[in-house]
Formats: C-alpha cells, structure tokens, sequence
C-alpha cells in the first residue's frame, strides 16, 4: 500500500513545420507522408528566407530538415546554410525549446560541419547556444557532432543495420535490438559531451541481399553513429546519419527496383517516436486528477456509441468545395499534359547525360500531381462531413460558428495561392510539350528544357504548402466539433 512514485516524460502535441528550401525541393515529400498516416495534422512548410519571418515557438514546436536530393546544386546547398538570418532564426527556435529532425543532409546541417580549418568556432556557437551567428557558416551548430565525406562510400545506396546501443531511450520505445536502415549520407566521426550516440552502424549489404564486395566501406562505417540526440539550449536535436525517412516511404524516383524486407512500420514508428521526444516535457509527475471511475466512462460510452453523422446540410462550404472542383480538374487536366511530356520525352533520354536527371523532374510533378489531387479529394470529403456536423452543434454552441468563418477564410486563402501556382505549372508544361513536338530540337531548346522543368516541379513543390495543409485544417476542426457534440451529448 506504499505510494507509488512515478515519473515519465509528458506527451505534448507536435506542431510540425519542415524546410522546404531550394536545398530539399526535388526530392519525394517523405515527412509529409509519414505525418499524415500517423494523424499529425499540424504540419506546415517553410521556403528559403521564411523560417526568418514565420519561425516561432508559439505556432511550432518541430522543425524538420531532411535529405538532399540528387538535382540539387551546390550553390543551394551552400545558400540554404550561408543565410545568417535564417540559420539564426533556427538557432533561436531549438535554443528557446523547439525540437529538431534532421536526416541525412538536415543531420549535417544541424552538426557542427566537417573537421576542417575553422570547425573550432562552429563547435564554439554550439556549445554557446544564445550566441547568434555573424558570419555565414556551413552548418547550424546546434549539435556538437562532426561528419565527414568518404566519396568511395557513396556509389550505391545501400542497406546497413543500426545496433541500438542505447535501448532506454525514448526512440525506441515498441523497437527491439537492431535496425535495418538506407544508408548513402555523410558520416558522424566524432560527439561532444551534449551528444548522445544511440545507434551504431553493424552490418552491411546491397538490396539484392548480398554482403557489400567492399572491404573498405564496411572499415570506414563499422561502429559509426547511425542516430545521435543533442541538447542545445532548452532543445532536442534527433539527427540521422542514415534514413529510417525511407523505410516504408521508398521514393519512386530511386534506381533501380528496391524492395524493403524489414519491419513494415519501423521507419514511422522511429520517426512518430522522434516527434514526441523531441516535443515531450521530460521527466514530469503524472497527474492522475483527471481519471473518472469506471462507472462514469461506462455511462458516457452508452451514450455516445449510438451517435450518427445527420443527413442535414447548410451548405457552409459550397463555394470552397465549388472552387476545389475547379483545382481538381485543373490537375486532371495538367496531368494528362504530363503523361504527354514524358511520352514524348523518352526518345531524348540516352543522347545526352544531363537528360535522365530531366527525365526525373518530369516522372515526379505526375507523382505529386496525384498526390496533391488525392488530398483536394480528401479535403471534399471532411468538408461534407462538416457541413452535416454543423447544424448538430449549432443550437448550443454558436460561438464554433466563428471557427467556420475562419476556416473558410484560410482555405479561400490558400486555394487563391495553389491555382496562381498550378496555372503557372500548367504554361510551363504547355511550353515543355511544345519544344518536345518540334521536328528538330536545337540546343537552346535543350538548355530550355533543362531550365523549364526546375520551373515545373518547383510549382508543384511550394502546393505542399497549401493543398496538403486544406486537408489537416478542414480535418482538425471536423474532429474538433465531433467531439464536442459527443462531449455535449455525454454530460447531459
């Protein structure tokens, strides 16, 4: 009968917002994906010189960076790091208690850069987290780690195994042992004392399940940190030198046929883990005031568990839903010109090397054409439900009236910013499909297709920033107001 003394680490929702930068477009929208199957509705976007404006410990609480994808040039990659405003507004948001995710490029970017002449002063701003940056830097400094390139090790994407070596950790609550994990990224080499090392790499081979014939990239990664967690200021930084990112979301624009035999759902379960690690309250008394006798919950689940959706309608959303129809039809049509482009693009793609990188941008904006289509599809979706939901509530709550009026008003806003885009999308296409009909393509017309097709994906990139997000605050309210209709209908 003693009292039982428990401690334990307080969940906190996570707000998500992830860069999306020149550095990170191109490349498959991972994190979206996995927030979204996990119910994180929270998550936004930031564009190079926003994180500066837009950053802030009240709205976010999670800031992601993650890979480098293979069309992206080194001016980007050194100008997403090199802007000391933004570089600074990240640095404040993890000092003053915001979590960071980084994979693989993000897990160099928050290290603190390579060992080479001047690496003393990043390590400097990372263990001196209140000092700002003056001069431009290639790294945040908010993890007093060092990485290095091997170039010999980055021929082939290959499968390594992460050995947990600290099986206490948060991260790995519901993963036992070992981790088998994608691995082509820079390599940790060394950690500071704010740096805790909780995976190893320990075993290596290709997709086809063949040991690596490479004696020297299994010298070079044997015993290599795979996860590492930092402390910077009041913040958690989780950094992956490998990509458990990848694990269940394998980009289609990777070589090759690669099939993943491993735990169907570590990738997301490492990654939800991290979300609510690097956001928790850690080490907290659990408050066990609120815990209602059985009684009382059996009373509120027989009277909620009969509970309908009505099939009345006030038609709230009818020219939102009337405007998404018209978004809907514009990709429908744009990915018609699409399938056309990479039809006739084909012929082009061994004369010249530059033209299979091309080939990719085309091959992805029709991958993300369907997936921006199936979110205005989803969208639609809990609008109807809405507009049922709000007749129900209205009569005792109309003060969630206003909480429609907003919603409206931010999704008008954004469905204004997502057609600029996809008309923009749409000319370029046009544009790229005439060039592809010509008898005879000159040159310029190449280095034409080779400009235009950047111009093309990057449309479709920066409607992350607003179809996707059309769904989660459409769905976040729709949840909000059922569960006050069933709480209204509990407690009387």
């Amino acid at each position: 009968m003693e009292k039982i003394n428990i401690e334990c680490d307080k969940l906190i929702e996570p707000k998500i917002v992830q860069h999306l930068g020149k550095s990170v477009r191109y490349g498959w929208p991972t994190y979206l994906e996995i927030a979204d199957s996990g119910g994180f509705y929270n998550f936004d976007f930031l564009l190079d010189n926003e994180a500066f404006q837009h950053l802030n410990n009240n709205e976010y609480n999670v800031y992601i960076w993650p890979y480098l994808p293979n069309p992206t040039t080194y001016f980007e990659q050194a100008n997403a790091l090199f802007n000391v405003k933004e570089t600074n507004s990240i640095r404040k948001f993890v000092y003053n208690g915001g979590g960071f995710i980084g994979t693989c490029y993000g897990a160099y970017a928050a290290s603190s850069g390579f060992i080479i002449p001047g690496v003393f002063n990043s390590l400097r701003l990372a263990y001196n987290p209140s000092l700002p940056r003056i001069f431009p830097g290639a790294s945040l400094s908010i993890s007093d780690s060092l990485m290095t390139v091997d170039f010999r090790v980055f021929k082939e994407l290959i499968q390594v195994t992460n050995k947990i070596v600290k099986p206490e950790h948060q991260l790995f609550y519901s993963i036992n042992g070992t981790i088998p994990d994608f691995f082509k990224s820079p390599i940790f080499i060394w950690a500071g004392k704010n740096t805790e090392i909780l995976t190893v790499f320990d075993g290596f081979k290709t997709f086809l399940g063949d040991p690596i014939n490479n004696s020297y990239t299994e010298k070079i990664l044997a015993g290599k940190p795979g996860f590492i967690n930092s402390k910077f200021g009041n913040g958690e930084v989780i950094i992956f030198s490998s990509h458990p990112d990848f694990v269940n979301n394998i980009t289609p624009l990777f070589s090759g046929d690669i099939k993943w035999e491993g735990d169907r759902y570590y990738g997301r379960r490492v990654i939800f883990n991290s979300f609510f690690y690097v956001t928790s309250k850690k080490n907290t008394k659990p408050d066990f005031s609120f815990v209602s006798n059985e009684t009382f919950i059996n009373l509120v689940i027989n009277k909620t568990k009969d509970l309908q959706i009505n099939n009345e309608s006030n038609n709230q959303f009818s020219e939102i839903i009337s405007d998404m129809n018209e978004l809907f039809i514009k990709f429908k049509n744009l990915n018609d010109t699409l399938t056309n482009v990479i039809e006739l693009f084909i012929p082009f793609l061994d004369e010249s090397k530059l033209f299979p990188d091309t080939y990719r941008f085309f091959v992805y904006s029709s991958l993300l054409t369907d997936i921006l289509k199936n979110y205005i599809n989803n969208t639609r979706s809990s609008l109807n439900k809405l507009d049922k939901i709000i007749p129900m509530i209205s009569g005792y709550n109309e003060s969630m009236l206003d909480d429609v009026e907003m919603l409206k008003k931010d999704m008008k806003n954004r469905i204004n910013n997502a057609n600029e885009l996809t008309d923009n999308a749409i000319l370029v296409a046009q544009k790229i499909e005439d060039i592809l009909k010509s008898d005879k393509i000159n040159l310029l017309q190449k280095i034409d297709l080779l400009t235009e097709r950047r111009d093309l994906l990057s449309n479709f990139e920066i409607e992350l920033k607003y179809i996707p997000q059309l769904f989660f605050c459409s769905e976040k309210v729709l949840r909000n107001f059922w569960y006050k209709y069933e709480a209204y209908i509990a407690i009387n």
